[in-house]
């Protein structure tokens, strides 16, 4: 296959990704609800993509998958599009200098990134003097979305493994 058909294959592939990840966060993850935690299949898709595609590929997945989820809720616009566009990039940066491309590498960077939301929420909540309980109750939250989510990073890390295999270069 020439480069161009290449990029665009793996364009297309990633775009597929991302209106199925959108479509089953918007319409199948509130059906999955325990307890009043949905799942996210939107962190651990932003993670797999910047590990697969690069820091800029991340990147740009994370905005535009962001900006997609960001139309149709009621949070802040650019809420999602800013927390995916640093999952793509940290994802990204850490494969690209590590060299660490794993699922163990996917586990352990997906787990990061909770922990840092975790530690954003507390200095968040420490600025604007909402109360300590409300921290314990986002923590809480947030840890199991983690622990609900992890079941997707899989099924995501092998899909991206088999773009990587089909429509990347080996050098």
């Amino acid at each position: 296959m020439s480069e161009k058909s290449l990029i665009l294959s793996r364009v297309s592939a990633f775009t597929l990704l991302a209106v199925f990840a959108f479509l089953f966060q918007t319409c199948f993850a509130t059906d999955l609800s325990i307890y009043g935690v949905v799942p996210s299949i939107l962190i651990p898709c932003a993670i797999l993509v910047g590990m697969t595609g690069g820091i800029r590929t991340g990147m740009i997945f994370g905005v535009m998958l962001g900006l997609l989820c960001d139309a149709t809720t009621t949070r802040l616009f650019g809420y999602y599009a800013l927390i995916l566009l640093f999952a793509g990039f940290i994802a990204g940066f850490l494969i690209q200098s590590t060299l660490w491309d794993t699922m163990t590498a996917a586990f352990v960077i997906y787990i990061g990134f909770y922990m840092v939301m975790i530690v954003v929420a507390a200095l968040v909540v420490l600025l604007v003097g909402s109360g300590l309980s409300y921290l314990g109750e986002i923590a809480r939250d947030l840890l199991l979305q983690m622990a609900y989510s992890f079941i997707f990073i899989p099924p995501v890390f092998y899909l991206c493994r088999e773009i990587r295999n089909r429509y990347y270069k080996e050098d």
